[in-house]
């Protein structure tokens, strides 16, 4: 390093370098404090969540606000450039002992990594293929967090499940049910370890 750079400069550069020891447990989070920072000022991104399966990836969720996308079509290109290609890239930023677990982790952060890939881009182009087998090559507009919750389906409601409580009985059938818990002490005033 030869430079003065952000605390975010920096962050990548040394994400970057520990990804490439392939270990999980030694790692770099991506700098999600500038990447907040960009969403609440407007900063707009790739709008799908994806699923990548052996370098494949697949819409899981489209916010883009385009109806002819839907979960499960095939994402083939991003900006001229393979779908395979991209999670190579991408893959970068992630330290994981295989493909399979770089992928599982970059999954969620896939927008993430795009934005410390591109920075700020305005529109994808993006090839898909869908369930039926056509091919479509859309200009996607990149779309800020506000643009993304109007087009975003209604969530159901969360399960919320206390993590202290622990049970044991018989349910019918003769099922026996077993809730044990957080593994550690939750007595009022007690070590929790």
């Amino acid at each position: 390093l030869n430079r003065a750079m952000t605390e975010a400069e920096a962050q990548i550069r040394f994400q970057l370098f520990v990804a490439q020891g392939r270990v999980a447990h030694a790692r770099i989070d991506a700098p999600m404090d500038a990447f907040g920072a960009f969403r609440e000022s407007g900063g707009k991104i790739f709008p799908f969540g994806v699923r990548i399966s052996e370098g494949r990836v697949f819409v899981a969720q489209n916010l883009s606000g385009i109806a002819e996308i839907a979960p499960g079509d095939e994402i083939v290109a991003i900006n001229g450039q393979s779908a395979e290609h991209w999670v190579r890239r991408l893959r970068r930023h992630i330290s994981a002992d295989s493909d399979y677990l770089a992928d599982a982790i970059l999954e969620p952060q896939f927008t993430v990594a795009l934005w410390l890939e591109l920075g700020a881009v305005e529109t994808f182009q993006v090839r898909f293929l869908t369930h039926s087998g056509r091919r479509l090559e859309l200009s996607i507009p990149a779309r800020s967090r506000t643009e993304m919750r109007a087009t975003s389906p209604a969530a159901p409601a969360a399960l919320e499940i206390d993590p202290t409580v622990r049970e044991a009985r018989i349910i019918p059938g003769g099922v026996a049910y077993l809730r044990s818990g957080v593994f550690m002490n939750v007595a009022d005033g007690g070590d929790p370890f």
